[in-house]
């Protein structure tokens, strides 16, 4: 968050794998609060406007395959009190008057902290923080949840702007390219703003009044020229493979449903197939011998892919 109190994330709650919810963690006492509890998967956790809301994404309300994969994703946003809940359910007029007031207001406060700060790094020699603690209502918060796309959609990412007024988004086109959308959030309006062939992911700057697309290629959005780039990364595909199948060991070693794992010396058994990675010089029949290794387990819905 922006005060650096509470921490955003995913959890699976009560026991529900896979299925994810949004929580939010309490850095003072480690306390974590699921703030979702929609039964589906709730992802991607991201602060916006200034910490009094947090944005997600859900599939409660888009296509799915029950008893399997694939489903359709809306943008949703929680707000963490209910000031910040009452101020975004407010019609376009009603709002326009407000902002009017808040800005007075704004000039009036920032006035006075001007003298004060002045007085205070007079005292102290520095600056005081000006870091102003999030307003967080746990009471409730689950029922503070409102749905912001106006359609469900294969959704690629999302961003919305520092200024809390437009939600950006991205989603699957036919032919592997991605529809560029801008929501607004006022006028609930919302608006095709291009087609692309390599969308890539949204950045954005810090302050976040600069959002970036960033692919193959990058480009300030909503409006800026494509840039290409090119980058060299070494890799050292033996040790990945050594590396994963220390992950595999270690892993199945501490989650394994049963602590016997089938009366398979678990160690034993990976130390004879790691044998084999001197000879292996590719992925994909890595991933065969992983499949081989975890079949000794005799459990299903266990193996590797490529």
């Amino acid at each position: 968050s922006p005060d650096s109190r509470w921490i955003a994330l995913e959890i699976v709650d009560r026991k529900h794998d896979p299925y994810t919810d949004v929580a939010i963690l309490n850095v003072a006492d480690g306390s974590i609060t699921n703030i979702t509890n929609s039964g589906y998967f709730d992802a991607s956790p991201k602060w916006i406007m200034d910490g009094n809301a947090i944005a997600f994404e859900s599939e409660r309300y888009g296509m799915r395959n029950h008893a399997s994969w694939g489903s359709m994703t809306d943008i949703f946003f929680v707000f963490l009190n209910q000031d910040a809940y009452d101020r975004f359910t407010l019609s376009k007029e009603e709002r326009e008057i407000l902002d009017k007031k808040t800005e007075e207001q704004k000039k009036a406060e920032k006035a006075a902290e001007k003298d004060s700060k002045d007085k205070d790094k007079k005292k102290d020699g520095k600056d005081s923080d000006s870091t102003e603690p999030i307003k967080v209502e746990l009471a409730g918060i689950s029922d503070r949840q409102v749905r912001i796309t106006p359609m469900s959609t294969e959704l690629i990412d999302a961003i919305v702007d520092a200024d809390g007024k437009s939600l950006y988004f991205l989603s699957s086109a036919d032919g592997g390219d991605a529809f560029a959308w801008e929501y607004k959030l006022n006028d609930k309006s919302l608006s095709m703003l291009d087609r692309l062939s390599d969308p890539g992911r949204f950045v954005a700057t810090p302050d976040g009044k600069n959002i970036f697309l960033v692919g193959s290629s990058f480009r300030k959005f909503p409006k800026g020229k494509s840039v290409s780039f090119r980058a060299e990364k070494l890799l050292d595909p033996a040790a990945e493979r050594a590396y994963m199948l220390d992950y595999v060991e270690r892993e199945e070693g501490e989650r394994f449903y049963v602590k016997d794992m089938h009366g398979i010396d678990w160690k034993s058994m990976c130390a004879d197939y790691r044998k084999f990675l001197p000879h292996i010089a590719n992925n994909y029949d890595f991933s065969e011998m992983l499949s081989e290794l975890l079949g000794e387990l005799n459990v299903s819905h266990t193996g590797s892919g490529y």
